[in-house]
């Protein structure tokens, strides 16, 4: 059994700056892996900025927004869908579809994500 101090650890996170354009190493530099939890990585983020476009064909990802507020673009075969989750707010992401975050402001989030076929780019798909 494994008993992670979440407030504690992001506390002691600094804020990362993320760009489309960063590299993998940096991405993951800015995360902190808690363990694995039915194939996927479980993990802390506090971030501000723009991200660069994922998708995860091995499963959904569920992000749980702890502090902050962030826009979810996602896009889908009926186009693009943008959203806003708050504080509180746990979203699901679909298997396979292509989404990114800009924040709106610092955002702590806790995330499960698929650990094998996970893709990403800096440049916004031309499809789903």
């Amino acid at each position: 059994m494994n008993i992670h101090d979440v407030s504690t650890l992001l506390d002691a996170m600094p804020v990362a700056h993320v760009t489309p354009d960063m590299s993998e190493g940096d991405a993951i530099d800015c995360m902190r892996v808690l363990g694995t939890f039915q194939g996927c990585l479980m993990g802390l983020v506090h971030f501000h900025g723009q991200t660069g476009w994922e998708r995860h064909a091995g499963g959904d990802e569920m992000l749980f927004i702890l502090e902050g507020e962030t826009e979810l673009t996602q896009l889908t075969p009926d186009g693009e869908i943008q959203k806003t989750a708050r504080k509180g707010d746990v979203v699901q992401i679909p298997a396979g579809v292509w989404h990114s975050q800009r924040t709106l402001s610092p955002v702590k989030l806790m995330f499960l994500t698929v650990s094998e076929g996970s893709e990403g780019r800096a440049t916004r798909p031309t499809g789903p």
